[in-house]
């Protein structure tokens, strides 16, 4: 009799799908490296689209950092093309339609031998691990020699102030990209935003806790051509309001609990790169006393209209201002000059129609940034 084979699998979408598979392909679509064959190029075709787009990487990036957990359309994790099919163009796998079944006819006996080439979806450097087929991922992660480490200042924390906790990385070093995990203490720490610095990175490079329903900010990067990060700047900051005293480092780490932490270094001389995978770590340099540090936070907040600033210098400073609605447009900004040492500033808001406000305040190259919420 004739009959029809038709492999299926769908499970674990995030099997082998990594930032260094969208840095291999977006290198693939600006023609740098392409993709070396049909199999890896269906791979990235993870919208089932019928070619590789954009669109694609965005989806990726979005399993990445754990804010969808599946592919769209309804794309399978695993394709399945037969072994015997050969692709007329194997630069462009969708040029002509390839099988995904076999057919097989007049089959005489109780057995025959039938053989597919599996595809990840999503995985185009091969690092899925098919023995995960009838068993549970492991949580125990590859160690690497080298890694990347970004930075922050190691603070005490005061319960109800808000904190601006900017991100250095080390070493400098040209990469292609990174991903992690930052966990953070929720007991310890209010999650208000994220900010990117320099032009680096963007909103759409973070997966937030309210997206994410836990106590976690995942990240995903990426630069095709390579990017230097330099350890005089910082890479994003966070904003955080403290819900109990304590040290930050007893409140941040970044592992690998729902993105795993890695980052991508290469030598971008070459169009054929070769690139380094690396691991991620956070490390923290020695807490700076209070009467050195630069706060800011204000009382009361909620407030009805009219509150109070009360900043802390550590040296005379220009203190620059300034004051943004939810959509970040500018709605007030000044510049004052204050001596060392513990400073109070009425603020009148009035006249300002607006429920939430973000205050950013500048001074001797130090940024603090609060949310206000206007009871209006």
């Amino acid at each position: 009799q004739d009959y029809t084979l038709t492999p299926s699998y769908n499970t674990k979408p995030l099997n082998g799908v990594t930032t260094y598979d969208i840095v291999l392909i977006r290198r693939h679509l600006l023609n740098i490296q392409p993709l070396d064959n049909p199999y890896n190029i269906i791979a990235a075709d993870v919208n089932r689209s019928g070619s590789v787009t954009t669109f694609d990487l965005v989806e990726m990036q979005k399993l990445i950092l754990q804010i969808t957990t599946a592919f769209p359309n309804n794309t399978p994790s695993w394709r399945f093309v037969p072994a015997t099919h050969t692709f007329p163009n194997p630069a462009n796998p969708f040029s002509q339609a390839f099988p995904e079944v076999l057919a097989l006819d007049d089959i005489i006996g109780n057995y025959w031998t039938a053989n597919f080439v599996s595809i990840k979806v999503g995985d185009v450097n091969g690092s899925a691990n098919p023995s995960t087929f009838d068993e549970g991922e492991s949580d125990e992660r590859e160690m690497h020699d080298n890694s990347l480490v970004f930075s922050t200042k190691d603070i005490e924390l005061v319960a109800g102030r808000d904190y601006a906790i900017p991100f250095v990385a080390h070493p400098e070093r040209v990469m292609a990209g990174f991903q992690f995990t930052l966990d953070f203490d929720e007991k310890a720490l209010d999650f208000q935003s994220v900010q990117p610095e320099n032009g680096l990175l963007s909103a759409n490079n973070f997966g937030l806790p309210q997206s994410l329903g836990t106590s976690a900010l995942t990240v995903s990067w990426v630069n095709e051509t390579g990017k230097a990060l330099h350890s005089d700047e910082a890479v994003f900051t966070l904003n955080f309001r403290a819900k109990a005293d304590g040290l930050l480092s007893n409140a941040l780490k970044i592992n690998s609990l729902q993105t795993a932490a890695e980052a991508y270094a290469g030598d971008f001389s070459s169009s054929s790169t070769d690139f380094e995978t690396w691991g991620v770590g956070l490390a923290f340099e020695p807490s700076v006393a209070a009467e050195e540090q630069v706060s800011l936070r204000n009382f009361p907040n909620p407030f009805a209209g009219k509150t109070t600033l009360e900043f802390q210098l550590p040296t005379p400073a220009q203190v620059e201002f300034r004051l943004y609605d939810p959509f970040g447009r500018l709605v007030k900004a000044w510049t004052s000059d204050y001596e060392n040492g513990r400073h109070t500033l009425p603020l009148d808001l009035s006249d300002i129609n607006s429920g939430i406000l973000f205050l950013e305040m500048k001074a001797n190259h130090h940024k603090r940034i609060i949310k206000l919420v206007n009871d209006l």
